[in-house]
């Protein structure tokens, strides 16, 4: 899905604050101080109320949701291929694309809980918006699809 060896630092501000605030929250760490204090300075006014977002969406992901999904652990550099997911998803509710937001939500959620997640990554967008942080959606890589592999019967006549 994506180079394994992507940073945070690699996916800029905005990415980097709301993963490292869906991180803390997974871990049901948001209630620490130095994150508090760091939302505040990141999104002014905004910051509290947009990392109770976060931690409703990583709730919402956690508890609805019908796939495990990989997470790093929060002060971790690297990005694993779900976070990178997660962050498209709420780069796509931030700008409104209402396509990728529900083709990311349908592959975080398999099926289930896909619009309240959807929800919620809009309300996270919408505050980091008007704190003046782009959520910026990270390269993702989609596979060709392959090419289907003729199978041989074993059912042909005259072999045992």
């Amino acid at each position: 899905m994506a180079d394994s060896k992507t940073m945070i630092s690699d996916l800029g501000i905005g990415t980097g604050y709301a993963l490292w605030g869906f991180r803390a929250s997974a871990a049901r760490h948001a209630n620490c101080p130095t994150l508090i204090r760091g939302f505040d300075q990141a999104l002014s006014r905004y910051g509290r109320l947009a990392l109770m977002e976060l931690e409703a969406f990583a709730r919402i992901l956690g508890s609805k949701g019908r796939r495990r999904l990989s997470i790093g652990c929060p002060g971790c550099a690297s990005v694993t291929a779900d976070e990178l997911s997660i962050a498209a998803l709420l780069s796509a509710a931030q700008i409104r694309n209402e396509d990728l937001a529900d083709a990311h939500a349908a592959w975080l959620m398999a099926g289930c809980g896909e619009q309240e997640a959807k929800e919620a990554a809009h309300r996270v967008g919408w505050l980091f918006c008007a704190g003046c942080l782009e959520i910026k959606a990270p390269p993702i890589e989609i596979s060709e699809r392959a090419e289907r592999m003729q199978s041989l019967s074993l059912h042909q006549p005259g072999h045992a």
